[in-house]
């Protein structure tokens, strides 16, 4: 029959890879965030320079129709906006749930680690309390068979 240590790692094994596949998810959404984070970035910087663009065109003369143009463009931009900033929190979201389940698999790896580790010891002190009680047995068997 195998030690308990031994079964407790099979366990801990298991345990491990799902924190392993916990931590890969939380690289994922870190990484997706990161992503959209910079896209947000990218179009409001888009939205500034086109917004600086537009003061210096408007300092000339504009056609009525080339200024509602633009009004829509930036109107869209503005908007665009406000939906990568709901992506965002979106990705947040799902990168702290990632994230707390990486922490609670993590956890419980640690804890079955530390737990394979006393058994461990536990085993390795009552294997030594055997070899005592053997030895002790042996030269009392010893002892009696040279007395008689």
């Amino acid at each position: 029959m195998a030690k308990r240590s031994e079964r407790l790692k099979l366990v801990w094994d298991v345990a491990h890879r799902k924190e392993q596949g916990a931590m890969e998810e939380l690289q994922k959404a870190r990484s997706y965030l990161d992503h959209q984070e910079r896209q947000l970035n990218d179009l409001q910087d888009y939205q500034k320079q086109y917004l600086e663009g537009l003061k210096g065109a408007m300092q000339g003369s504009l056609l009525v129709q080339n200024l509602q143009s633009y009004h829509r463009f930036v109107e869209q931009l503005s908007s665009a906006i406000e939906q990568q900033q709901q992506v965002i929190v979106h990705a947040r979201h799902a990168f702290d749930q990632a994230r707390q389940q990486w922490l609670a698999c993590k956890e419980k790896s640690s804890n079955l680690d530390d737990l394979v580790k006393r058994c461990r010891q536990e085993e390795h002190v009552a294997a030594e309390k055997k070899l005592e009680k053997r030895l002790e047995d042996d030269l009392n068997a010893r002892r009696a068979r040279s007395q008689t």
